[in-house]
C-alpha cells in the first residue's frame, strides 16, 4: 500500500506539471488568437484606405487642388465609414486640403504626417489620445499617379474599435493591454488588480503589420492547493479503482469503442447526406481530437458549398456580372445611400441590331458579343460602380458619384472600347456585323424608393435614345 501511495504522489506531481503546461499553452494560444484578430482588424483598415487611395475621385481631388470640394468629400466619407474620426487629403508639401480642425486633424496628427512625408521613423499606426473623446489611431496611404506620389489620404479610427475586440477576448481574471511602439498605453481591458501581483508573468507579443505590442496577464491557479487536491483525489481514485476496476474495465472499453465507431459513422453520414440529423445525446463522448478534426473538415466543406451557391445565385452565368435580383438589391442599397447624399446615376443599355448577329451568325456568336460588351463595361467602369446583365442584351450600371457632365464622355469611352473589342471578334471569327450601344440614364433622387419605378424611368430614357436614332445616350430630358 505504501508503494502504491508513493506512486500516486508521484503521479499527482506529474499531473500538476501537465495541468500547468496545458494552461500555459492555452494562454499562449489565446494570446496568438487575439494578436491575429487585431492584426486582421488593422489590415482591414489598411486595405480600406489603400482602396480609397486608388480611386479616380481621390486622384482628381488632389490633382485639382480644390480645397472646398476635397473638404466636402472628406466630410461625406467620414459619415459613411463606421468608427471614422477624421478624413482628409494631404498635399505632398503636407498641407491639408480643407480646414484641419473641421476635418479633425490635431497638432499631433499633422506632426506625424510631416514625419511620414519626410520619411522619418515613427510608431505605426500612430495613436493620439490628447482628446479623450476623440482618441484614435491613424491610417495613411500615398496616392500615386503613374508612379508619382501626388499626396496622401488620411483616415483616423476610434480607439473604441480596439476596446470592442479586447472585450470579445477577455475572460475572468485576465488583464490585456495594448502599447504602441513608444511603449505608451493605447487601451486596456480586464481586471487591473492582476497587475499589482508580482506572481503573474506578462506575456508580450507584437501585432503583425504594426509596432503595437500586446501585454497579457492571467491570474494563475495556486499550485500548492492544486497539489493537495490532486493527491487527495488520487488517493480516493486509487481506493475506488481497486474495488471497481475489474468490474468496469471491460464494460468501459466496450462503451468507448462503440461510441467512437458511432461518432465516425454519424460524421460520414453528415458529409454525404446534408439533411442527416445528428443526435449529440446518443454518445457519451463529447470531446476527442478525432471528433474535432472531423467536424472541422465538415464545417469547411459546408461553408465552401454555401459560398459557391450564394455566388451562383447572384451572378449571370454567361458574363459573370451581377444578375437581375442582385442588381435590384444594389439599387435598394443605393436608395439608402442617396439619403446620405451619395449620388448615383442609373444607366440602362442594350445593343443595337443584336438580333441580326444571332440570326446571321448564330447564338454562339451572339454570346461572344455579350461577353465582349461585358468585358468593355468592366474596362470602363470603376471599382465602385455596379454592373449587371438584366437579361438578353439588356445591361445596367450604377455610376456612383459620377458628374452629369461626364456621362457623355463615359458613354463615348465605353462605345470606343466596345468597338475595339468587337474588331477582335471580327478578326477571329470573320464576323462583319457590329453592334452599337443605346443607353438611357436617370439620376437617383432621395425620393426614389421603388426599384420597379426607377427601372421604368431608365427604360423610358433608353427607348427615347432609340427613337432619336440609336447609338446614343439619352439623359432624362437631355440627349447626347
Amino acid at each position: 500500500m505504501a508503494i502504491a501511495l508513493t506512486g500516486i504522489a508521484i503521479a499527482s506531481t506529474i499531473a500538476i506539471q501537465s495541468v500547468y503546461e496545458d494552461n500555459k499553452r492555452h494562454v499562449i494560444n489565446e494570446h496568438r488568437l487575439l494578436s491575429d484578430d487585431l492584426a486582421n482588424l488593422l489590415n482591414f483598415y489598411q486595405v480600406m484606405v489603400q482602396n480609397y487611395a486608388k480611386t479616380e475621385e481621390v486622384k482628381n481631388l488632389l490633382l485639382l487642388n480644390d480645397k472646398v470640394e476635397a473638404s466636402d468629400w472628406a466630410l461625406k466619407l467620414r459619415k459613411v465609414i463606421p468608427d471614422a474620426i477624421g478624413v482628409a487629403l494631404i498635399e505632398p508639401s503636407g498641407k491639408v486640403l480643407g480646414d484641419r480642425l473641421e476635418l479633425r486633424l490635431g497638432d499631433r496628427c499633422i506632426y506625424d504626417l510631416q514625419n511620414i512625408l519626410k520619411g522619418n521613423q515613427i510608431s505605426l499606426p500612430p495613436v493620439h489620445r490628447e482628446n479623450i473623446q476623440l482618441e484614435h489611431f491613424d491610417v495613411v496611404k500615398p496616392v500615386m499617379v503613374h508612379d508619382e506620389n501626388i499626396g496622401l489620404i488620411f483616415i483616423s479610427f476610434s480607439i473604441e474599435v480596439l476596446n470592442r475586440r479586447l472585450t470579445q477576448h477577455i475572460t475572468e481574471r485576465q488583464y490585456i493591454a495594448i502599447f504602441d511602439g513608444n511603449e505608451q498605453l493605447i487601451t486596456a481591458a480586464g481586471d487591473s488588480e492582476i497587475t499589482k501581483s508580482g506572481s503573474n508573468d506578462i506575456h508580450k507579443i507584437r501585432i503583425k503589420g504594426s509596432d503595437w505590442i500586446i501585454h497579457y496577464q492571467d491570474n494563475q491557479f495556486n499550485t500548492n492547493q492544486l497539489y493537495l487536491m490532486t493527491v487527495a483525489i488520487g488517493i480516493i481514485t486509487f481506493l475506488l479503482t481497486i474495488i471497481l476496476t475489474l468490474f468496469l474495465t471491460k464494460k468501459l472499453v466496450k462503451i468507448v469503442q462503440v461510441d467512437l465507431f458511432h461518432i465516425k459513422k454519424l460524421l460520414h453520414a453528415i458529409h454525404k447526406e446534408k439533411n442527416t440529423d445528428v443526435n449529440r445525446g446518443e454518445t457519451q463522448l463529447l470531446e476527442t481530437e478525432e471528433i474535432r478534426d472531423e467536424l472541422f473538415k465538415l464545417s469547411k466543406d459546408i461553408q465552401s458549398k454555401n459560398t459557391k451557391l450564394i455566388q451562383l445565385s447572384r451572378t449571370d452565368s454567361l458574363t459573370g456580372l451581377l444578375n437581375r435580383s442582385a442588381f435590384d438589391e444594389a439599387l435598394r442599397q443605393q436608395f439608402a445611400l442617396s439619403n446620405r447624399k451619395i449620388t448615383a446615376w442609373l444607366v440602362m443599355m442594350d445593343l443595337d441590331y443584336f438580333k441580326q448577329i444571332n440570326d446571321t451568325y448564330g447564338h454562339h456568336a451572339g454570346d461572344e458579343v455579350l461577353r465582349s460588351f461585358s468585358q468593355s463595361l468592366q474596362e470602363r467602369c470603376r471599382s465602385c460602380d455596379i454592373i449587371s446583365r438584366l437579361g438578353g442584351d439588356e445591361f445596367a450600371v450604377l455610376l456612383i458619384g459620377e458628374m452629369t457632365a461626364n456621362l457623355q464622355s463615359w458613354y463615348d469611352d465605353l462605345n470606343n472600347i466596345f468597338q475595339k473589342n468587337q474588331m477582335l471578334l471580327e478578326h477571329n471569327s470573320g464576323q462583319t456585323t457590329t453592334c452599337k450601344i443605346s443607353a438611357g440614364a436617370v439620376f437617383i433622387e432621395q425620393t426614389d424608393t421603388s426599384v420597379t419605378e426607377i427601372l421604368k424611368k431608365a427604360d423610358k430614357c433608353l427607348y427615347q435614345a432609340k427613337d432619336e436614332g440609336r447609338a446614343r445616350i439619352y439623359l432624362q430630358n437631355i440627349s447626347f
